[in-house]
Formats: C-alpha cells, structure tokens, sequence
C-alpha cells in the first residue's frame, strides 16, 4: 500500500482548479510549491471577504472581485 499527499488549488468563487503551467499538474507536493507559483501566475489567496471569511482567487474573479 502506498499513501500519498498532495495540494490542488480550487477558486472559491468559480471553482476552476489551479493548473501549474511548467508543472503539468494540478497536483503538489508541498504546500508552498503551490502557493509560490499560484501567486506567480495571479491567483490571490487569503482575501478577507465580506463575512469575514477567507477566499482564495484566480486571476479572472479576483478582478471581478475588485470592482
């Protein structure tokens, strides 16, 4: 048996799943390889919302999000 742990990244507004690009996966080993270069390809992760929860962006709804 074999158990593996991996990150994915999913907005919370569209629910469209981070694709690292060079990475070829959705998949990460390491929190902070995904936070790295999800940040580096615009999502913004950990907005304070209205009712005081946190939202993690991609770069099209992030932009929605602002106006």
């Amino acid at each position: 048996m074999c158990i593996e742990t991996s990150y994915s990244l999913i907005c919370t507004d569209c629910r469209t799943s981070f694709f690292g690009p060079g990475t070829g996966s959705w998949h990460f080993e390491t929190k902070e390889d995904l936070i790295e270069i999800a940040t580096q390809t615009g999502w913004t992760l950990g907005v304070e919302v209205l009712n005081g929860s946190k939202w993690d962006f991609c770069p099209r709804c992030f932009t929605n999000y602002e106006d």
